[in-house]
């Protein structure tokens, strides 16, 4: 995820001017192996998303789909 936001506008204003215009989130979809396994998003992202006013979205998906 840093690298995917390390490639897009750091300057936080952008990024508000953009979330009063536009609904704005990232969304990833998490193929998992096992049942009830687990993945996790260290703080600093977390600080970057909200930083930014991004949505996090997550769609899980178990071996069985």
């Amino acid at each position: 995820m840093v690298m995917l936001l390390a490639k897009l506008p750091n300057d936080l204003s952008i990024w508000r001017q953009l979330s009063v215009h536009y609904q704005c989130d990232v969304f990833c979809g998490l193929f998992m192996r096992e049942n009830n396994e687990g993945t996790e998003f260290k703080p600093h992202v977390l600080l970057m998303l909200g930083d930014r006013g991004l949505r996090l979205g997550l769609d899980v998906y178990d071996c069985a789909d």
